[in-house]
């Protein structure tokens, strides 16, 4: 196996014009000394994919229900047996 740098130049290589705009973006963000994009970030770039302009509240704990008789995982590890 070769060193890192000769690994990054044969995949350098096999990259379509899109991947290469890419990781040029990527190369000269590191260079520059910019933080790393999050994914929400990465995401917007997407027609695909929505992300909401605000984030969302957690959602409130809940109880689980509690019901008669024995759980259904009890009951499907039995029937298996």
């Amino acid at each position: 196996m070769g060193s890192a740098w000769e690994t990054l130049r044969d995949t350098v290589t096999s990259l379509s014009e899109a991947e290469a705009a890419k990781a040029l973006e990527y190369v000269q963000r590191l260079r520059g000394g910019q933080p790393e994009r999050t994914l929400d970030q990465l995401l917007a770039g997407d027609a695909a994919i929505h992300v909401p302009d605000e984030p969302f509240a957690p959602l409130p704990p809940v109880e689980p229900i509690q019901g008669a008789g024995m759980p259904a995982s009890e009951l499907l590890i039995r029937d298996r047996r």
